[in-house]
């Protein structure tokens, strides 16, 4: 696993905590940077980041922990090879939290050099090698497309051959296309159910009135419903 510098992480801290307004990921992102890069000037300003939100969030200190955030995404560098890539519109054992703009990715051949490329094959299944080259192409530059994005998988991928340009002299191209998601590891119903139960408890505490539980109680079903 390898770590972006702390400038970046830093920056992907304050991106989420001033322009969008996700204090609690920006709590774990700053809280991170104290642990991977604690020599650094970006380990002092998430230190006076850390105390804003602890003097204007109260609540949300007592509300959550670090461990009910996944930040891998925020700190460290992915490789194309770790997109995951399905033509099912689901992955099994994940949770897809946001679905990102659509990816299409083209790559063109020559008919005539595609049909040299085959010509004399017999078997059909060393004809088909010069199309799984073509594809492994084009994945490659999906999944690069997608790690632009900061996505963690391609789901409903598809292939597409079509002509263009007419028959003499045509062209042969490929489409392929996907839609680029972030995806959660954890347990979705049990991660409703604890931050409901932390509300609760901090009801009984005192801590919270009956009106602040309400509201907050309705932003966590409307998160995860």
């Amino acid at each position: 696993m390898e770590f972006k510098n702390s400038k970046e992480v830093y920056e992907e801290a304050y991106k989420n905590h001033y322009k969008k307004n996700n204090i609690k990921l920006a709590k774990a992102i700053y809280e991170k940077i104290l642990e991977i890069y604690p020599n650094s000037k970006e380990s002092r300003y998430a230190r006076t980041q850390l105390e804003n939100i602890k003097k204007n969030y109260p609540l949300l200190i007592e509300e959550t922990q670090e461990s009910d955030i996944s930040i891998d995404r925020y700190i460290t560098k992915k490789i194309p090879e770790e997109i995951i890539i399905t033509k099912s519109p689901n992955i099994e054992g994940k949770r897809i939290v946001k679905y990102l703009e659509v990816l299409v990715v083209t790559k063109v051949v020559n008919i005539i050099d595609f049909s040299q490329m085959i010509l004399g094959i017999q078997s059909s299944k060393s004809v088909a090698n010069p199309l799984k080259k073509i594809k492994r192409v084009a994945l490659k530059e999906i999944r690069k497309e997608a790690l632009k994005l900061n996505a963690d998988a391609i789901i409903s991928l598809s292939f597409d051959f079509e002509e263009v340009g007419g028959v003499n002299g045509g062209m042969l191209m490929l489409a392929i296309t996907g839609t680029p998601v972030l995806i959660s590891n954890d347990n979705h119903e049990k991660s409703f159910i604890n931050r409901l139960e932390k509300l609760k408890l901090l009801l009984d505490k005192g801590i919270l009135t009956q009106e602040e539980f309400r509201s907050l109680k309705s932003k966590v079903i409307s998160k995860f419903i």
